[in-house]
């Protein structure tokens, strides 16, 4: 049988060992919480700004809980370069828990030297009024 490295791996193993991100072998881990009320007046397209992704840090799952925020409503997160880069666009019309892991976002590195917002995107319909949207991001940090 043959033995497989993944990339980070076969770099601690090499002779000489290469070096690894800090963000991906040892590092901690930030954890971004926030939560939101729905208005009712949040339409499609509108965006709810969530969390950002520092430069160097690499965004690893989250969750995503809401209301039932409304018939034909979705929520998807992303960022400026890929609106459902962490998250595809799911039913919130009933209340819930989405996971945060689609594959674009799984372990997205921000390589650049500034912040990246983090946000979700309405779509499908208007939100219902008073509901409630909590994000819990993990994301590791050099």
């Amino acid at each position: 049988m043959a033995d497989l490295y993944s990339v980070n791996y076969a770099f601690t193993v090499a002779a000489p060992p290469a070096l690894v991100n800090n963000g991906d072998y040892g590092a901690a881990v930030r954890v971004v919480t926030d939560s939101y009320t729905t208005l009712g007046t949040e339409a499609v397209g509108d965006k709810i700004f969530v969390g950002y992704l520092a430069p160097g840090e690499r965004f690893l799952y989250g969750v995503l809980v809401c209301g039932a925020l409304g018939a034909s409503t979705t929520l998807q997160l992303g960022d400026a370069g890929d609106s459902s880069r962490y998250m595809a666009a799911g039913s919130t019309a009933t209340a819930g828990n989405k996971d945060v892991r689609a594959l674009a976002g799984a372990g997205y590195l921000n390589d650049t030297a500034s912040p990246i917002p983090l946000f979700l995107t309405v779509g499908g319909a208007t939100l219902a009024a008073g509901f409630g949207i909590r994000s819990l991001l993990f994301i590791s940090r050099v």
